[in-house]
């Protein structure tokens, strides 16, 4: 449980960087928050409820979470066709 601040942390450090003014920055965050999704799950869905947002990073974080679904999905189905 000792990680998981540092974890919500840098997460909240990559959300904040959605909005960065250089693509390549906004580009770099999405992927790694993309890369980590499983850790930062919770964190991007608390992010999504704030009023502090962009709509553009909301919308960042939006596709986010569906990638993830369609990744759990896809893993699920994998998983049963295993068994």
């Amino acid at each position: 449980r000792g990680r998981e601040p540092a974890q919500r942390a840098a997460a909240q450090r990559l959300i904040a960087a959605l909005d960065a003014n250089q693509f390549a920055d906004r580009q770099a965050a999405f992927q790694d928050l993309k890369d980590t999704m499983t850790l930062n799950r919770e964190t991007v869905e608390q992010a999504l409820q704030s009023d502090e947002l962009s709509a553009e990073t909301k919308l960042r974080l939006q596709q986010l979470i569906e990638h993830d679904n369609a990744t759990c999905s896809e893993a699920t189905v994998v998983a049963r066709l295993v068994e």
